[in-house]
């Protein structure tokens, strides 16, 4: 038991995506319990239970007899294509541009690991210019006010 309590809190410490995360508690009497947690959840285990706190209450669920756990994702929408994203920029050549917006706007250029390579700051009215000649080929994701969007540079 010692040991899959190690990995639930190891588990703990991630972030929750987008859409919503079903954890399934399986108990040596086979009865299950089921609780769903979205990007606004947090949950923790104390030495006898997981503790999710969602809505503005929080939920006990015993770790006593506790013989399986699993963690599903669930989309809350289908999968866009990528002829359905519409992105802020275009990528042309070793430069990103971007259309100028009634408001300023932050960018982070990120590799896939998460690492943050560059930032910029896009004054309201103005239009943007990000050089990526420097960058390797590869697939990065460029974030702009939040919103995360993967390119390829090639």
């Amino acid at each position: 038991m010692r040991l899959t309590l190690t990995a639930l809190i190891a588990i703990s410490s991630l972030a929750v995506s987008a859409g919503q995360t079903v954890i399934s508690l399986t108990y040596g009497d086979g009865q299950t319990r089921e609780v769903s947690i979205d990007e606004t959840s947090k949950f923790t285990f104390s030495a006898r239970y997981l503790i999710v706190y969602s809505d503005g209450k929080n939920q006990l669920f015993p770790l006593e007899n506790l013989k399986k756990y699993t963690f599903r994702q669930e989309q809350t929408a289908l999968p866009l294509t990528y002829a359905d994203i519409e992105t802020p920029f275009a990528i042309n050549g070793d430069e990103a541009t971007f259309a100028a917006a009634d408001r300023a706007r932050s960018v982070a250029l990120c590799d896939l690991q998460g690492r943050v390579l560059l930032r910029h700051e896009i004054e309201g009215g103005q239009p943007g210019r990000l050089s990526i000649g420097h960058l390797s080929p590869g697939v990065y994701i460029m974030a702009v006010d939040g919103v995360n969007y993967k390119f390829a540079k090639r």
